[in-house]
């Protein structure tokens, strides 16, 4: 029974100095998150394989913003947590142990809470109206991924509007347009990237081809970028990009003067618009983000599967200093 007791505050002290580096690797990536949005996010396109544009348009989002500060806070909080853990396992302070068992166990409690009530808000179709609501269900989100995958399929219907509202203001303030509007040298890289995903994924605007058609949701390609050979202005109705192609070769290997040859019609962009692509751009990320979404699952179920042995050897260790401190009252009283 000894070994077993032991054995238990071993495990727990691993586990325990396994959460504080696990504490510190979330601080460490709220604090980047928070610092610099668009290299974080550059970073996980290059680890994960996936198309970079489609991250830079989260990049500097206030979504992205809020999700920095509340991984600083969650990581500190695991900190924290997970060094008291292991001061207790080395103390062996029973009083200390056991307001500690309840406050883990008061956790497990608030973490299946809240995914009853976002299940529950999933379920009823609640938009959030506020700036504050939006704050609260980031933080719920962001604390059960770190700590329940199933929150992973309940989130999107929440945040998606208010990221799909900032990739559209990003997208207006800084796409002018490549191919056809300006020689290859004065292609501006944001374009350039955009492009690549508009030909890529044959889709076109953030929210369609009618993007293009109002200046207010087009700023900068309407001021700067409305060109295409000969034509200019009101005769230019969308970007070479939301063309259809024959083929997408000569994008991949940036023969970008040779696009026309590739092209299903050479009139695509001028006014009445033909042969282009309707489908939004805002439809086609989620599917592709999607393709890479096992390490994104894999992630909090080794974390999940951790926690669970974690609070089973807590209070295993509890229960045993319970039962010890019970059986010296007996013996003593006797």
């Amino acid at each position: 029974m000894s070994f077993c007791f032991s054995f238990s505050k071993l495990i727990l002290f691993v586990l325990n100095f396994l959460f504080v580096l696990i504490g510190l690797i979330i601080f460490a990536a709220g604090v980047w998150t928070a610092a610099d949005s668009a290299s974080i996010l550059e970073t996980i396109a290059f680890f994960s394989k996936t198309q970079s544009t489609v991250l830079q348009l989260y990049a500097n989002t206030e979504f992205i913003y809020i999700c920095g500060w509340i991984l600083i806070a969650i990581g500190a909080l695991v900190f924290i947590l997970a060094f008291v853990g292991c001061w207790v396992v080395v103390s062996e302070n029973r009083i200390l142990l056991i307001v500690y068992t309840t406050f883990m166990c008061l956790v497990v409690l608030f973490e299946v809470i809240v995914v009853i009530l976002l299940l529950a808000l999933k379920s009823t179709h609640v938009v959030c109206a506020s700036r504050e609501r939006s704050v609260v269900l980031a933080i719920l989100t962001i604390w059960l991924l770190c700590f329940t995958p199933a929150i992973l399929f309940c989130i999107p219907w929440q945040w998606e509007p208010k990221v799909a509202a900032a990739m559209s203001e990003i997208f207006s303030e800084n796409y002018v347009g490549t191919m056809g509007a300006f020689n290859v040298s004065e292609y501006d890289p944001f374009s350039l990237a955009a492009d690549s995903f508009m030909i890529q994924f044959s889709c076109c605007g953030i929210n369609g081809p009618n993007d293009f058609k109002s200046s207010d949701v087009t700023r900068k390609w309407h001021m700067q970028g409305r060109k295409y050979e000969k034509y200019a202005g009101d005769q230019v109705a969308l970007p070479v990009a939301c063309c259809k192609f024959e083929n997408t070769k000569f994008f991949v290997n940036q023969q970008y003067a040779d696009y026309q040859y590739s092209m299903v019609n050479t009139k695509c962009p001028v006014q009445p618009p033909t042969d282009f692509n309707q489908v939004a751009c805002r439809d086609v990320i989620p599917v592709e983000l999607d393709k890479h979404k096992l390490p994104l699952i894999l992630a909090p179920v080794i974390f999940l599967t951790l926690e669970v042995i974690y609070y089973r050897c807590t209070c295993l260790e509890f229960f045993a200093e319970l039962s010890n401190t019970m059986f010296n009252w007996l013996y003593f009283s006797i």
